[in-house]
């Protein structure tokens, strides 16, 4: 639960202090990756801190909440790489990709020079040629992370877009039956 709160201090929108979820819920405009993260995450982030603000669009966002790390994560890949289009965001993945291979051929070289240092029975030698496969290892692990993460950011980007549609019209239908009934008293 650290993790999750260290990340949402990164790159927190404050939370209005009333219910009002308006200002998210913007008219259709073509908004960038990083836009569209930020603003999706600050709305459901609203919903789940204040379930009983909005019925219709809590119903909307159910699953969301329940996925809220995971988007608060591609959130954070999007605002600290200053990921704004997909141009970017397909760069950005060929540059992952491009070091894990690189990373993977010097792996290769450590192997056979740790296969060298067995046969010599240098244990120095073979602690500080494991230790570095190892480093490398967690390095691309790391890297194949944010490349399953840029696709998924692929993937869910119109997603979001059609929810927070799907939001901003089940917020406005509210609005009118309010008055309907404040009219009728």
């Amino acid at each position: 639960m650290r993790l999750i709160d260290e990340s949402w201090k990164r790159h927190e929108i404050d939370l209005p202090e009333q219910d009002d979820i308006k200002e998210y819920l913007t008219p259709p405009k073509i908004f960038s990756y990083r836009e569209s993260f930020v603003r999706f995450v600050t709305l459901v982030r609203i919903v789940k801190e204040r379930p009983n603000a909005n019925r219709e669009v809590q119903k909307i966002l159910l699953d969301e909440i329940k996925k809220l790390d995971s988007l608060i994560e591609k959130q954070n890949l999007l605002c600290d790489n200053g990921i704004d289009t997909p141009e970017q965001l397909t760069a950005f993945k060929e540059n992952c990709k491009t070091e894990l291979s690189e990373i993977d051929n010097v792996r290769k070289i450590l192997r056979n020079k740790l296969k060298a240092a067995v046969r010599g029975g240098d244990e120095k030698e073979i602690y500080e040629i494991k230790e570095d496969i190892r480093l490398l290892s967690e390095r691309m692990g790391k890297l194949r992370k944010r490349i399953r993460i840029c696709d998924k950011i692929e993937e869910q980007k119109p997603v979001i877009d059609e929810r927070i549609a799907d939001c901003r019209k089940a917020f406005e239908q509210k609005i009118p039956s309010r008055n309907r009934y404040a009219r009728a008293i």
